[in-house]
């Protein structure tokens, strides 16, 4: 709690390493604390929420977005052969008019596989979404901005850390404080209460701070205290009282209501139940929620920074593969389509072989 509490209060104002970090309107600076909380709270974690179903729809449906390119692949490596091995037995006596229309109605079938594929594999309604997915989060892709995300989550851990100990009797802090004085006490040689004493006189925000641990113990007497106020006062209830505070002093009601709500949640946050971390473990608590984007989320973000980038900047869009595979496909049949109707029209039926060698001893005995 006190290395943590000397790092968090000297970086409060102004975190180290945050320079040239701004929120994704380009122009708002991200220097505090505060600050730092605006960013992952109205730029990250919305755009991720307003993206998560495109990309719920992009990911999820057979087959992956990285198996496109394969299949596609796959298809072409086998047009390619199809068309060395027709350029091959054109050069030979194997080749003949059923060979022709094989080899037309593969080309047609190909077509028909990649304009399907298309349509049947949803590929406009998921690279749509995957396009906006790419829109979306681009602004938290900025070189700047992600290593924002990890000092950010950095001076969070501190906060953490400096709390974990001192909100609640789980954290343990407050059973350390007799013992911090009996050791101060042997070492000094004074008596406890003297070593308290002196400790009152000369470092007394120390002394006021140890005594209000653990501090869910201060938001205990929170309510008796502004009920207290109420039936001493002219003001109606414990409402009353807390708006008046707001009103004269809107910064103490802020810490006094925040406190109230951080220590209730710090070991069980309402409403974050379903949360897990990326290896299933749940995540319950303050502590946790922090591992979660320490150890999860910013550096999964790191990890694909440079893929993002990739697939972001490459042109073209990849928006433009559905209408351009569709109109491919579309062309091959047409042009397979075409070829079969010419070949049946204009290549002639081949003798058979047997036939071929019949006519031909025919001919020799004339």
């Amino acid at each position: 709690a006190i290395t943590n509490l000397l790092v968090v209060t000297d970086n409060w104002r102004d975190v180290a390493g945050t320079s040239g970090v701004t929120r994704f309107d380009g122009v708002t600076s991200v220097d505090s604390v505060p600050e730092i909380r605006d960013f992952f709270v109205a730029d990250v974690v919305t755009a991720i929420e307003t993206v998560a179903p495109d990309f719920r729809d992009l990911d999820e449906p057979w087959p992956k977005v990285g198996l496109i390119a394969t299949i596609l692949t796959i298809i072409g490596v086998v047009v390619v052969v199809l068309g060395l091995l027709m350029l091959a037995l054109t050069r030979t006596d194997a080749y003949r008019r059923n060979i022709h229309i094989m080899g037309w109605s593969v080309v047609t079938l190909v077509g028909v596989l990649v304009g399907g594929g298309v349509l049947v594999l949803g590929l406009f309604p998921r690279l749509d979404g995957g396009q906006r997915v790419l829109d979306g989060l681009r602004p938290a892709f900025v070189e700047e901005r992600v290593v924002g995300m990890e000092v950010g989550v950095g001076i969070v851990d501190n906060v953490t850390d400096m709390a974990d100990p001192i909100v609640d009797a789980q954290g343990g802090a407050a059973d350390e404080v007799i013992p911090l004085v009996e050791l101060v006490s042997g070492a000094t040689g004074l008596a406890p209460g003297d070593v308290l004493a002196a400790i009152e006189a000369n470092f007394p925000h120390t002394y006021h701070l140890l005594l209000t641990l653990p501090l869910d113990q201060v938001s205990a007497e929170i309510p008796g205290l502004l009920t207290f106020v109420a039936d001493n006062s002219d003001l109606a209830d414990a409402g009353a009282v807390l708006a008046a505070i707001g009103e004269n002093t809107p910064r103490l009601a802020q810490a006094i209501t925040n406190l109230l709500v951080v220590t209730d949640g710090f070991r069980e946050i309402p409403g974050i139940d379903p949360l897990t971390r990326f290896d299933g473990s749940p995540v319950r608590s303050i502590p946790e929620l922090r591992d979660y984007f320490a150890d999860d989320v910013v550096p999964g973000v790191r990890a694909v920074t440079e893929d993002f980038r990739t697939l972001d900047t490459t042109p073209p869009p990849v928006d433009v593969f559905p209408p351009l595979l569709l109109i491919v496909g579309i062309l091959v049949i047409i042009y397979g389509v075409a070829m079969l109707t010419i070949t049946k029209a204009m290549v002639p039926i081949s003798v058979e072989p047997d036939e071929e060698v019949e006519e031909k001893s025919e001919l020799a005995a004339v």
